[in-house]
């Protein structure tokens, strides 16, 4: 490596610290000065050493005190943390810059397995999404916008427990949509998967005047044609006028036939989209989004389908930052230290779609050799920055290493 790419290198790693510290300053404006530099500190290491663990974190902070000293003072400051509501104010305040009208809503339950636990708060039996066994860990509801290259900005996530406090989840989902409320349009369609199929949900939503889509289950009876009948009995009368190619989660290629019609549930009337060919039973999609030309049932499942980007966030913060390897105890420390993965997650979503920043995005991932191209580019993005801070060896100091000595190779 030459004194030309290494001075590119150093200069990448050094605009990424001071876009980081700039982030986190400006989201604690309205914090003292030790909580500004908690979070600070917190933001770097967590990108440094990609993980959630306070001991990598303090590792990767490179302070002259022993570790223990700095993870002890990183928990204390972590559970002591108080300014959630301004730092988040501040953070929406960026991410609704990001979005429009037409911007998503994704909300979708997720969940922390932590099958081998047993001194955690609120440890309960839980639904484990990655293996789809009943374990131990701890359920969360979580709500992302998606921006125009369809990358997540989180929103909303709270970690809660069903032994602590604990109401329904349709509480927890209320809060998730009354949060979103506060900042974003009506018409900012809110997309749920079929987990959300609920007379309480829809009423809610309904009560609310926002837009939304719902997959449906088949235990519903609607009214179609002014007679009740089995929602599932509804979708096998059409098979679809309107095409619909597209690529699932397995890269395989799908020919969909799409319908749309109008039926009535719970007193209101909606609108039953029918998309035929994604299983062996047609996909379900109830909204109250109207529009004059039918093939406006296109737009709603294509709509639908980008519910999946909210797992692949959940799935992003586990292998990228080992958000499962979480060891704060107390819920008050877990949901602090998910706040600021989460803004983290958000400054990489926002430093990814800037047109200022393309450069650089596209240097640190072209620094990545990938066998498999993901998707969401955030995994490359990730991994370039773990490379270019690696070989610049940075720190959080205000000192940063001289290019002479960046150039020397070390054998330790």
């Amino acid at each position: 490596m030459d004194k030309n790419e290494r001075q590119a290198i150093y200069n990448a790693a050094s605009n990424m610290r001071r876009s980081i510290l700039a982030f986190g300053k400006s989201i604690c404006r309205d914090m003292n000065k030790v909580s500004r530099r908690f979070v600070g500190e917190m933001l770097f290491g967590m990108m440094t050493a990609q993980d959630v663990k306070l001991t990598k974190i303090g590792a990767a902070l490179g302070e002259e005190c022993p570790l223990k000293s700095t993870v002890e003072r990183l928990y204390r400051n972590l559970n002591a943390l108080d300014s959630q509501e301004s730092m988040t104010r501040n953070y929406m305040g960026k991410v609704m810059k990001k979005c429009r009208a037409d911007t998503l809503l994704l909300v979708d339950g997720g969940d922390i397995s932590k099958p081998y636990g047993s001194n955690f708060e609120g440890l309960s039996q839980i639904h484990d999404g990655s293996s789809g066994r009943i374990e131990k860990g701890l359920p969360t509801v979580g709500v992302i916008a998606l921006t125009d290259d369809k990358l997540p900005l989180p929103v909303y996530e709270n970690i809660f427990s069903y032994e602590k406090d604990f109401v329904s989840v349709n509480d927890e989902t209320f809060k998730a949509l009354d949060f979103v409320g506060k900042y974003f349009s009506k018409d900012n369609i809110r997309v749920f998967d079929r987990g959300y199929d609920s007379s309480i949900i829809n009423n809610k939503l309904l009560e609310s005047g926002v837009k939304f889509i719902v997959r449906m289950t088949e235990k519903r009876n609607v009214i179609h044609n002014g007679r009740t009948q089995n929602i599932l009995d509804v979708a096998k009368k059409f098979k679809g006028k309107y095409m619909l190619d597209f690529e699932n989660q397995k890269g395989q290629k799908l020919e969909c036939k799409v319908w749309i019609t109008p039926i009535i549930l719970d007193g209101a009337e909606l609108n039953l989209v029918i998309c035929n060919g994604f299983g062996q039973k047609p996909m379900m999609l109830l909204t109250n989004v109207f529009g004059n030309d039918n093939a406006i049932c296109t737009s709603i499942v294509k709509c639908y389908l980008l519910r999946w980007k909210i797992e692949e966030f959940y799935r992003f913060k586990k292998q990228t930052f080992n958000f499962e390897d979480i060891r704060v105890m107390s819920l008050r420390s877990m949901n602090n230290l998910n706040l600021i993965l989460n803004l983290l997650i958000g400054f990489l979503s926002m430093k990814s779609t800037d047109k200022a920043d393309k450069p650089i995005i596209i240097a640190l991932i072209n620094r990545v050799k990938r066998i498999f191209h993901a998707k969401n580019v955030l995994y490359a993005v990730c991994a370039g920055i773990l490379s270019v801070f690696a070989i610049s060896n940075l720190s959080l100091s205000l000192k940063p290493p001289s290019l002479a000595n960046l150039l020397q190779l070390s054998m330790f």
